[in-house]
């Protein structure tokens, strides 16, 4: 339940974060969400503060991770042009659904050899190591380089990034 009211809230809260924070900030805050929310899924302690702290986790990872696709799919439909955008679309969900099973089976593979706590703590050291580098990445990511630039002066929209694919490409007749 706190999972869904995660995702409601980020959809209600994303045009607010773009605005107030830009659009490649608010992206890689997103995909920093995500990470902090595997870190609180570990059940640790007793029965009530495990059930907390996963609820907490999942309400969190839902969150950050709407903000972020909500953003990547608006930037990859903006710059993708028309006559393509069903074919990279079909493409990128026949990727990202294909590998699932894989993923399943391997957490489900682990989770009976080394037991579910073993398997949640796993992940949540994988995103801290993970944390530091999206951090370093941060500063050479271009859409943040853009948005830092761009201070003050017009809205963060893909649309408006004047060296971005989305403005090279030819414009609809009205």
């Amino acid at each position: 339940m706190l999972a869904g009211i995660g995702s409601l809230g980020a959809t209600a809260a994303v045009g607010r974060l773009n605005r107030r924070l830009g659009f490649g900030p608010t992206m890689l805050a997103g995909m920093l969400g995500t990470g902090v929310g595997w870190r609180c899924s570990p059940p640790s302690g007793g029965e009530l503060t495990a059930t907390a702290l996963f609820g907490l986790g999942l309400f969190v990872l839902d969150f950050s991770g709407m903000v972020f696709f909500i953003n990547y799919l608006t930037l990859r439909q903006a710059v993708t042009p028309d006559p393509l955008l069903g074919r990279v679309t079909a493409t990128m969900i026949c990727l990202t659904v294909a590998t699932a099973p894989f993923g399943g089976l391997a957490g489900g593979w682990i989770a009976e050899h080394a037991g579910l706590r073993a398997t949640l703590l796993q992940r949540s050291w994988r995103d801290r190591a993970g944390t530091p580098r999206c951090l370093g990445l941060a500063a050479f990511a271009p859409a943040y380089a853009r948005r830092s630039q761009n201070r003050g002066k017009r809205k963060a929209s893909p649309r408006n990034w004047p060296d971005s694919a989305a403005a090279r490409l030819p414009r609809r007749p009205a």
